[in-house]
């Protein structure tokens, strides 16, 4: 038998089963490379928003105690204020991405305010101004800053898994490396952020000149906006952008507003004559990553007693002579199900308001806390010195340790299939706070003492001889309160709200802290205001030197302890409410066996090529 020549070996092997392991390589290749271009993309984005907040943003409040001179309390309040405005903002912009703009224009018109905001802070840093102006340009500054923050803290992490999916269709490996893209992205920040502000805190830098060096670290977190932003703009066309289908948002708003429209007509004789689709849920409604699976349909919720007032949404005008699609699209008219949905949000504002002290103290963070350390000794040696930025790190690798390793290992030692249970993350987190609280008020007494010994009650400028790192307990604490905290609010709502809700899971933790964020200013002005009655000192003086930061740190602990019993009595009242679970098609089941079966025969084909070769 004649020797076949080689090249036709060759040809019946590409056009055989080599061809197709090797085309199959090639495909799967193809798609991972692209999304690793795109990872790049938007890595590049938590890059930066990290650079910013380490070199810049998270240590404002020293930037106004001890350059523009503001007494502690209204510094700390004002912090506080931009903090829960950014965390509306950031509900304002999922609303607006989901329903409107769409994730990619959201974030691209996001990090141009975030870009105008570093530029006119740094304006106002300099000392070439005069005061009148660079207030205003300060204040105009940080609303600016808020409202780049605000934009991009839901929509981006959306995008990138959006991004994910669309490349490598598996939901769960998409989420999965996100969130690897998210966390390298942040720790590189991170990094370069602490090393550029442990750079500019050198006291060469800033002898003469205190502001210099917040203008050369506005300068800096400007460069890396700018250049993230012309990065993001090059990669326009290799992004996914989901069409925008509506927000679950408006279906709360379209309830009120037409209850409200409603509310002088009368309650028909039985809840079956109140409106309701019986097709399934309004599809306009549903988001858009939802909609992707045509195979998801939505049951309806039976109607239940309580907030009647709601249920004149669902009631037709008998005197409006246009059909209920007409009523419905000018927001006069809802369903049963979208009436019973807005009842269930409503019903878990009780066990929602005891999340709110998780937002105090976590405000705590970036204000009283950073200022405990403004005047300790931040010398690691003679020539390195500590940022107070680094405290924030030792807050935010105790919360990923927390939630990638400790939760974990709690849950293998435990032997708990499901995990901890979500209430009982939020307790762990809750009861974490009280601690957390004590440590700081412990650490502040043992500051205060040296102080008083040193005679440095009264003066600012001095470095008080105590180690700043006497405060790497509480920040820690602090991240592994917020790790347990975090988790468990996105598992609660995961299993308390409605299924087209459940999106703006990650968007729960962000409502508690913006709240907090403003209930810890009120705590703070009110609390200076009624510590003068009488005549007395007050807790919050000029500088922190002349405070009692201590006697609040312990006001907070007996504040998380009521709370923690509250919220202990309402999660033992309050069960989950019977919600019916998205009804999927085995769309996703089939297309996983699908990829199991190219799996195989991608290696069944290897195999064969082995065998033919030897």
């Amino acid at each position: 038998m004649a020797k076949q020549p080689p090249y036709n070996i060759i040809s019946k092997l590409w056009r055989g089963s080599w061809g197709n392991c090797v085309r199959g390589v090639r495909e799967r290749s193809k798609k991972y490379v692209t999304a690793w271009g795109i990872s790049f993309f938007v890595s590049g984005i938590v890059f930066s928003n990290s650079f910013a907040e380490y070199v810049l943003v998270l240590s404002l409040i020293d930037f106004l105690t001890s350059i523009r001179g503001q007494q502690l309390p209204y510094a700390a309040a004002t912090i506080n204020l931009i903090e829960g405005l950014g965390s509306v903002l950031s509900i304002l912009g999922a609303l607006l991405s989901d329903a409107h703009l769409g994730r990619f224009w959201v974030i691209f018109f996001s990090v141009p305010c975030y870009i105008l905001g570093l530029g006119l802070f740094t304006l106002s840093a300099s000392d070439k101004l005069s005061a009148p102006p660079t207030t205003a340009l300060f204040y105009i500054a940080l609303l600016f800053i808020a409202a780049g923050r605000g934009g991009q803290q839901h929509t981006l992490r959306a995008f990138g898994r959006d991004q994910f999916e669309s490349k490598i269709g598996d939901g769960v490996k998409a989420r999965i490396h996100n969130r690897a893209w998210w966390y390298l992205g942040t720790l590189v920040g991170v990094v370069a952020g602490i090393t550029v502000n442990s750079f500019l805190s050198q006291e060469d830098i800033d002898r003469d000149r205190p502001s210099l060096s917040w203008v050369f670290g506005g300068i800096f977190s400007l460069a890396a906006m700018v250049v993230t932003l012309v990065l993001f703009a090059s990669g326009t066309s290799l992004f996914t952008r989901v069409t925008p289908q509506g927000s679950p948002l408006l279906r709360v708003l379209r309830v009120f507003l037409a209850a409200l429209q409603n509310r002088r007509l009368r309650y028909p004789e039985n809840a079956g004559q109140l409106f309701e689709e019986r097709n399934g849920c309004l599809h306009d409604s549903v988001p858009s990553n939802i909609l992707k699976d045509p195979s998801v349909v939505y049951s309806s919720l039976p109607h239940t007693e309580g907030l009647r007032c709601l249920d004149r949404a669902a009631i037709r005008d008998p005197s409006d002579h246009q059909d209920a699609e007409a009523q419905v699209r000018r927001w006069k008219l809802c369903t049963v199900t979208q009436v019973e949905e807005t009842k269930v949000l409503l019903r878990l504002f009780p066990i929602w308001s005891t999340f709110l002290m998780y937002g105090v103290v976590l405000s705590m963070g970036d204000t009283l806390f950073l200022e405990q350390g403004g005047n300790l000794d931040n010398h690691l040696s003679k020539q390195m010195t500590v940022p107070l930025s680094a405290l924030l790190a030792f807050s935010r690798f105790s919360d990923v340790v927390t939630i990638q390793f400790l939760l974990p290992l709690v849950n293998r030692v435990l032997k708990l299939d499901e995990g901890i249970p979500p209430k009982m993350r939020i307790g762990l987190g809750l009861l974490i706070s009280i601690p957390c609280c004590v440590t700081a008020a412990e650490v502040e007494s043992r500051r205060l003492i040296v102080v008083k010994e040193k005679g440095l009650i009264d003066d600012a400028e001095d470095t008080v001889p105590m180690s700043i790192f006497y405060l790497v307990p509480q920040f820690v604490l602090l991240g592994v309160m917020e790790g347990f905290m975090s988790d468990g609010l996105s598992g609660f709502f995961e299993d308390h709200v409605p299924p087209r809700m459940r999106v703006y899971k990650e968007l729960s933790s962000e409502s508690v802290i913006g709240a907090g964020s403003l209930i810890s200013a009120l705590l703070i002005v009110t609390t200076r205001e009624a510590t003068m009655l009488g005549g007395k000192r007050s807790w919050f003086q000029y500088i922190v030197n002349g405070s009692r930061l201590d006697l609040f740190y312990w006001l907070i602990t007996i504040l998380s302890v009521v709370n923690l019993l509250f919220y202990v009595f309402v999660a033992v009242k309050q069960s989950p409410p019977k919600l019916p679970p998205a009804q999927v098609g085995d769309q996703y089941k089939n297309e996983e066996e699908e990829e199991d079966d190219r799996d195989q025969e991608m290696v069944e084909q290897v195999a064969e090529l082995h065998e033919s070769l030897t």
